[in-house]
């Protein structure tokens, strides 16, 4: 992360940063505590596709909303927010995380 992400180099030196490259769902699994932000650099939720059961409610209820404190977040890393395949993405992360988040924000950086 140091080397390719130029732009965030000195974010990855912060005393509070940990930084866990690992498969999100085991490692969400093994761990007890709770966090402020969890951030998912995960794949599209392509039907079939390996991070598929990550955009499910399962996955948002049993999984990543425990490991949350209150005030918790989770950030993930959109894909393409317009044009045809906007709904094939964009779709499984709206349903299953609606399902338990107060509030699902979408923008466009």
């Amino acid at each position: 992360c140091r080397k390719y992400l130029i732009v965030n180099q000195e974010a990855f030196n912060h005393q509070k940063l940990e930084l866990v490259i690992n498969d999100a769902k085991a490692e969400l699994e093994k761990r007890k505590e709770k966090f402020d932000i969890i951030v998912g650099d995960l794949a599209d939720p392509v039907e079939g596709g390996p991070c598929y059961q990550l955009y499910t409610k399962s996955f948002y209820e049993k999984i990543l909303k425990p490991r949350l404190t209150d005030d918790g977040i989770f950030v993930t890393q959109g894909f393409t927010h317009t044009g045809r395949f906007s709904l094939l993405f964009t779709t499984p992360l709206h349903k299953s995380s609606n399902m338990w988040l107060p509030t699902l924000l979408m923008c466009h950086l």
